[in-house]
């Protein structure tokens, strides 16, 4: 478990609404968490534990820059696929509607 070893953020129970699907949000606020780890506190790494079994989800964050890092070993929740995705990978950009302060988004 060299990971510990690595200053890193971790996103956990991260839900988007079925309503506001594919308008990019969750992915945008899994990079706004990365970029302010990084700022603040100098993470190298956005982490974040997904399904074991939702293949779909694991492209999602393939998809979105992260790589797999392992199985968790020992956990009694069925979350336990370690995706990471390196902080210096994201930019102001990669967060367009998200700024360091974030007030409420309207609704989708």
């Amino acid at each position: 478990m060299q990971e510990r070893a690595e200053p890193s953020v971790y996103v956990s129970r991260l839900i988007v609404s079925r309503n506001c699907k594919g308008r990019g949000i969750g992915a945008e606020m899994l990079d706004w968490s990365g970029l302010l780890a990084a700022r603040q506190w100098g993470a190298r790494w956005i982490r974040v534990d997904v399904w074991t079994t939702n293949l779909a989800l694991h492209n999602f964050y393939s998809g979105r820059g992260f790589s797999f890092v392992r199985l968790c070993e020992k956990v009694d929740y069925p979350s336990s696929a370690l995706f990471q995705k390196p902080t210096s990978q994201i930019g102001p950009a990669d967060v367009p509607r998200l700024t360091d302060t974030p007030g409420l988004m309207a609704p989708c």
